[in-house]
């Protein structure tokens, strides 16, 4: 993991490499793209959204 951080010192390198931990370890890509985006833009989704994912 660290050598693929190492190789891509982009945000789209720092994005790829995070998906990929978070697929490694079994978390929802769900999870993922909301910790990547801090916000559900779109205020329809966002109101459904009414957990935080943590259990």
């Amino acid at each position: 993991m660290l050598s693929r951080l190492r190789a891509s010192a982009s945000a789209h390198g720092y994005r790829s490499s995070f998906l990929s931990w978070v697929s490694e370890h079994g978390y929802a890509r769900d999870l993922a793209e909301r910790a990547l985006a801090h916000t559900v833009a779109n205020k329809v989704e966002a109101a459904y959204h009414c957990t935080d994912l943590l259990e």
